[in-house]
């Protein structure tokens, strides 16, 4: 029959505070089935269970419901929910915020101090061929933000996140896409901000395992229309600088380039490499090459250039001094080894002819009193 009345119906009086509507204690047992049961097996409309609390009773201190263990240790589930094998849709846990539960949260997990053996939230995932992810955030907001992370504890050991994988994954395990309307903000798609207390550890440290990688560290693939963007832009403060400001050490026997630079097949008006010294680093050199000892097998700097340049401008080596210099040289070369068959300046041509002078020195329209070639042999030098 089409019954509308309830199977129990328990009101209680506006007086009745110290009352409770159902009671059910269970003796000192060891029970083999459920305490209490809820079985559904109609195509039901309604809720299974429906709790509604009024305005009243939101302003209470007590909870709509209260789980709290016993003393005593136990390996059960406080809630346990299970979805059969079946093409379930609904959701296992639903939470709408209300737009007045400003103040709310949807979801606190606070543990104790203590040392803990598992984790707080776990997710096991075993998805094989669907796109979804496992945890899905979609945001319209403008404030807030999606994950702040507020770290007080030293940690020892353990990472404040730790990605690790062990599969032979085609896709990315961090994928950051920005949508015309953020890359036009100004906010950072990444940005790292040191405290006020010193550190000695790595904002980013990239570590390669002992295995074949043939991927790159760093790869910086600039867009064909990202013509105002620089690649990589290191800027140092005002500071006393006691270290390096890039360091790069090779420990291998490496056959490739430390630094490699390629121009493609492009018109390019910039430089390779440009140096701006300043006119207040005095004491500092543009190039410096400190160490090269033993018995070489490569120039420490070579040049190697099929330029057809018919102007000064396109020299293979060109030095442009406009300062008074009083007691420097533009060029000083300085042995002190000494040599037994190599040249200090050694000009070789090739087997091609050529009509221009191997060393062309022009003096300016101006009253020079210095030599072209000034020759100056010591007193020892008696062979030569």
């Amino acid at each position: 029959i089409t019954d509308t009345g309830d199977g129990i119906n328990i009101d209680l009086g506006a007086t009745a505070v110290a009352s409770q509507a159902l009671v059910i204690a269970s003796g000192n047992m060891v029970r083999t089935t459920d305490l209490f049961s809820l079985t559904d097996s109609g195509a039901s409309t309604g809720n299974l269970l429906d709790i509604n609390v009024s305005p009243a009773a939101v302003g209470g201190t007590g909870n709509v419901i209260d789980i709290t263990t016993a003393t005593t240790s136990s390996t059960k589930n406080l809630i346990d929910l299970n979805f059969g094998n079946l093409a379930d849709t609904g959701d296992a846990i639903n939470i709408s915020m209300g737009a007045a539960a400003v103040g709310a949260q949807a979801f606190v997990a606070t543990t104790s101090a203590g040392v803990r053996t598992a984790s707080a939230i776990q997710i096991t995932e075993n998805n094989t061929t669907g796109t979804v992810p496992s945890i899905q955030y979609d945001s319209a907001q403008t404030r807030g933000g999606f994950l702040d992370l507020n770290a007080t504890g030293l940690l020892v050991t353990e990472n404040l996140i730790d990605v690790t994988m062990t599969g032979a994954f085609t896709s990315n395990v961090l994928d950051i896409n920005a949508s015309p309307g953020a890359v036009g903000a100004t906010g950072n798609i990444i940005d790292i901000t040191t405290a006020t207390t010193s550190s000695t550890s790595n904002l980013i440290d990239l570590n390669f395992g002992a295995i074949t990688d043939t991927g790159d560290a760093l790869n910086i693939d600039l867009g064909a229309t990202a013509v105002a963007s620089q690649a990589l832009v290191i800027a140092s403060g005002n500071m006393l600088r006691t270290t390096n400001l890039v360091d790069l050490t090779e420990s291998g026997t490496a056959s490739g380039n430390m630094l490699d630079l390629n121009f493609a097949a492009t018109a390019s008006t910039g430089d390779a490499i440009n140096i701006s010294m300043g006119s207040t680093n005095l004491a500092g050199g543009a190039f410096v090459v400190a160490d090269a000892g033993g018995v070489r097998t490569d120039a420490i700097i070579d040049i190697t250039s099929a330029s057809t340049a018919t102007a000064d401008a396109g020299a293979i080596m060109q030095i442009n001094g406009t300062g008074i210099m009083a007691g420097a040289n533009v060029l000083d070369i300085n042995v002190s080894g000494g040599s037994t068959s190599g040249n200090v300046i050694d000009v070789t041509t090739s087997g091609t002819s050529s009509t221009s002078n191997l060393i062309d020195l022009n003096f300016g329209a101006i009253t020079d009193t210095g030599d072209g070639i000034n020759i100056d042999l010591g007193a020892t030098a008696v062979a030569s």
